[in-house]
């Protein structure tokens, strides 16, 4: 079973007592992360700690700051964290970028406590200076002189200083007498561990799971006896549901309760999501792609009013990619799903009303525009259906990882 990795590094106030932790992407169980794209270490990490490690157990009631990269600053992939629990760390390098500044207004609006984490103060810094509540200063790197002035400068703003790389005995009496606020660095802890297993899933009763939540007769005992059956399901569905990302009140224990809260729109979103994150080794882009001709495929139908049922429409999207994420053929994963015999028509000889809208998806990804006459559609309207489900697509993407 694999592993997962968070590195927890504390940062402390002037009594030594732990304020807040600093959550650290680890790719592996060094101590360096590692990684070659920004957007899927941060994915990585807020699975790890919202689903498989648990985000009770990495903050033991402290508030937790971990580092976004740009997109998830921008709002482009949602955070599934809510702001009791996570404050957001801002790297210098985007601190002067003006969407990011944008982006950090409605952050605070939000009542997420947001950091800023700079080398050197310059004027550049100060519209984001004007919205955050922590500065992080690499203490180590200057002077005592202009150490000083460096604080000086940063005191003119409402914000609590926080010493970062604090090595010895010495620097930390040196930062207190500069009246810092918090202090992080080896001299209190060097960055901790925290790992946890990557639970896997049994695919053929993903398979049957998703195709009975398609059904209108289907029960939620049915359905709860589906999820039942295999014991990581069960697990991931009531840790998703029992994430901050929904904030609840209380705890869901059973799989029956977490069904009524979530609904079948939603169930059907998660065990899409569970489904194709489980197919081992599969590239994340094929997830996607799935979830976009889904989403295009039920938006066209809903737009041209014809004789296509939108949700069918987004089964055939969302199912026209199994043969590449599962590396079997369609016509032998579709005798497996109790599916109706006109989606089947629709997915293996693109038939029927169905059948027409996922064909000219499919034709449109290979030549924008191609077959457009058919749909009786404007390109305006074509067009205003790709671009929300591809929005649709990133958000649910990166929502249920």
């Amino acid at each position: 079973m694999p592993q997962v990795y968070v590195a927890r590094q504390p940062i402390f106030d002037a009594a030594r007592r732990v304020r807040f932790y600093e959550l650290l992407y680890r790719h592996g169980a060094g101590e360096t992360a590692g990684f070659d794209d920004e957007d899927e270490a941060t994915a990585e990490l807020l699975a790890a700690t919202m689903v498989e490690i648990g985000v009770e157990r990495i903050a033991r009631h402290k508030k937790l700051f971990v580092t976004l990269s740009r997109n998830y600053l921008l709002g482009h992939w949602p955070v599934p964290v809510d702001a009791a629990l996570l404050g957001i760390c801002i790297p210098a390098a985007l601190a002067r970028d003006p969407e990011v500044v944008d982006a950090a207004a409605r952050w605070r609006r939000q009542g997420v406590v947001l950091t800023l984490d700079v080398a050197l103060y310059t004027p550049g810094l100060d519209p984001m200076l004007a919205l955050v509540q922590y500065v992080k200063l690499d203490a180590s790197l200057l002077g005592a002189q202009q150490l000083g002035a460096q604080v000086a400068a940063l005191r003119r703003f409402d914000v609590r200083l926080v010493a970062t790389r604090v090595e010895t005995q010495r620097r930390y009496e040196f930062y207190r007498q500069l009246r810092f606020d918090l202090f992080q660095g080896y001299f209190f802890a060097r960055p901790q561990l925290l790992k946890g297993r990557q639970l896997p899933t049994n695919q053929a009763n993903l398979l049957r799971v998703l195709g009975e939540v398609q059904d209108p007769a289907v029960s939620i005992e049915q359905l709860e006896s589906l999820i039942q059956r295999d014991v990581t399901l069960s697990v991931k569905l009531l840790r998703y549901i029992n994430s901050a990302f929904f904030g609840m009140p209380r705890k869901f224990e059973s799989i029956r309760e977490a069904i009524v809260y979530l609904g079948l729109k939603q169930l059907r979103v998660w065990v899409s999501l569970v489904l194709m994150s489980g197919a081992a080794g599969q590239p994340p882009e094929l997830s996607r792609l799935s979830l976009m001709r889904a989403k295009s495929c039920e938006l066209l139908a809903m737009a041209s009013r014809d004789a296509a049922e939108p949700a069918a429409c987004f089964m055939a999207g969302l199912f026209s990619t199994l043969d590449g994420l599962f590396q079997s053929s369609l016509e032998q994963i579709l005798a497996g799903l109790p599916l109706s015999e006109e989606l089947t028509a629709a997915l293996l000889r693109h038939e029927g009303p169905i059948g027409e809208i996922l064909a000219f998806v499919l034709a449109h990804e290979r030549e924008p525009g191609a077959g457009a006459d058919g749909l009786n559609l404007p390109a305006e309207e074509i067009n205003r259906c790709y671009a929300t489900a591809l929005a649709w697509a990133d958000d649910t993407m990166g929502a249920l990882s």
